[in-house]
């Protein structure tokens, strides 16, 4: 009977090797493995601004500008419609050029001050051909306006709706001389009391 209360004591350091041995050969515990980051999120990209469309603002040099009315000329015949016009070119020679409804006219100018749509301007060395035709009356009035212009102003945003009006006159008095129209701008706009004997020159 005392033998068998004594076997625990014998067997335990061959319990206590076996554990140490179990635990020398048992692999390691291994780490978990890191968790994957977290996907970062790009901002999403922006779109492009869209440019504002060039607004074409009429200035005075560049188009051609056709005559729509005309100062002290009800009594004179007038030429076709559109045939009567300027341009103005600063880079070329000579920089006016333009036509009377009879005669090509050329010259100079010169516009100081204001706006691009409204300042002074004056005309000089205006020159024609020599063609005669039954609307050279209405011809000289235009090439004389001319000469006495000294401002100009456009109305209107667009060159498509846009009109030039030329004033000045003798001394101080200050008059409207011309109306014009750009190119392309249709019709001639002209009140009824305007009007008047409209003949071609061929």
């Amino acid at each position: 009977m005392k033998r068998f209360t004594h076997l625990p004591l014998v067997l335990l350091p061959i319990l206590v090797a076996v554990m140490l041995w179990s635990c020398a050969t048992s692999s390691p515990v291994q780490p978990p493995p890191p968790a994957d980051p977290e996907p970062v999120q790009e901002p999403a990209p922006q779109p492009e601004p869209v440019p504002e469309p060039a607004v074409n603002i009429p200035t005075i040099e560049g188009p051609r500008w056709n005559l729509t009315w005309l100062f002290e000329s009800d009594s004179a015949r007038k030429p076709a419609e559109g045939t009567v016009w300027f341009q103005l070119l600063p880079q070329a020679e000579p920089p006016l050029k333009g036509h009377g409804g009879v005669n090509q006219f050329f010259g100079r100018y010169q516009v100081t001050g204001g706006t691009p749509q409204s300042g002074t301007i004056e005309f000089s060395s205006l020159a024609s051909t020599k063609m005669a035709g039954r609307t050279l009356e209405y011809e000289n009035i235009f090439l004389r306006n001319l000469s006495l212009t000294k401002g100009y102003h456009i109305s209107g945003d667009t060159l498509e709706e846009a009109e030039l009006v030329f004033y000045g006159g003798f001394g101080r008095e200050e008059i409207i001389l011309a109306r014009f129209a750009a190119e392309g701008d249709g019709p001639a706009r002209q009140s009824p009391a305007e009007h008047g004997p409209v003949e071609d020159n061929q």
